[in-house]
C-alpha cells in the first residue's frame, strides 16, 4: 500500500509543547537547571523518536535510514531527524516522486512511548 500524502497525519505540537514549557518553568529558572533524571528522559525521548523514524522510513539503498541522527542542541534539547540530503524530497515529494511522510508517521506514534518514558499510561 502506498502512502497518501493528503492523509498523512497533521500534528500541531504547540500546546503540547506549551504546556511541557509551562510546567518545567515553574521548577527550573534556567536551562542550566535542567536536572539529570529530566535530561536523561529527553535524550530518551530522543533516542525513542529515532527507532520509531527507523521503523517508518522507507528502504531502497538503506542509505536515508543509516542517515539518521540524534543531537543534544543545549540542556534536556535535542534534534532528530536524517542527514541524507534526498531526505525532504522523500518525506514531502517531488513533482516526479509521491510523499512518503516518514518523520511525520513517526511522530505520530511517538505520544505512546513518550507515556511509557516519562511514567504516565
Amino acid at each position: 500500500m502506498k502512502p497518501d500524502p493528503d492523509n498523512a497525519p497533521e500534528l500541531d505540537w504547540t500546546p503540547a509543547k506549551a504546556a511541557f514549557a509551562g510546567s518545567l518553568a515553574s521548577y527550573f529558572r534556567r536551562d542550566a537547571d535542567v536536572p539529570a533524571a529530566v535530561a536523561r528522559r529527553m535524550q530518551e525521548t530522543a533516542d525513542a523518536l529515532n527507532e520509531l523514524v527507523g521503523e517508518e522510513c522507507p528502504e531502497r539503498t538503506g542509505r536515508l535510514k543509516r542517515s539518521r541522527f540524534t543531537r543534544a542542541t543545549g540542556p534536556g534539547e535535542h534534534d532528530v531527524g536524517v542527514s541524507a540530503p534526498y531526505g525532504a524530497d522523500v518525506e514531502l515529494g517531488t513533482s516526479k516522486r509521491a510523499a512518503d511522510p516518514f518523520l511525520r508517521r513517526a511522530l505520530a506514534r511517538l505520544p505512546g512511548r513518550v507515556r511509557r518514558i516519562w511514567g504516565g499510561r
